[in-house]
């Protein structure tokens, strides 16, 4: 378990002195991320959840939302499903439904 001096709290693997591996980070906000790092930055797949309680899961590369993923709203249950390049969701590729109860 390693505190940074902002607040964040991460718990999993690490390489060579770099978060690498499964792991996961809090944040004093309330947002956290359970997956795959890579020197530093999440890598593989992932998911992020906002304060608010949106979600990002799927694929990461650098960082960034990179490959197949899923958005959810919390507050509405509406998903995005789709592929993304770089953190921006390509267009062509976006599913837009209600979940059901």
């Amino acid at each position: 378990r390693y505190l940074f001096t902002d607040g964040r709290i991460y718990t999993g693997g690490w390489k060579a002195g770099h978060m690498h591996g499964l792991g996961r980070m809090s944040w004093p906000s309330g947002a956290t991320y359970e997956g795959g790092y890579e020197k530093d930055l999440k890598s593989g797949d992932g998911i992020y959840t906002w304060a608010n309680g949106q979600t990002y899961s799927g694929q990461w590369k650098d960082g960034r939302q990179h490959g197949v993923g899923t958005l959810t709203n919390a507050a509405n249950g509406t998903q995005v499903k789709g592929s993304w390049k770089q953190g921006k969701l390509v267009q062509d590729s976006i599913q837009t439904h209600q979940a059901v109860d």
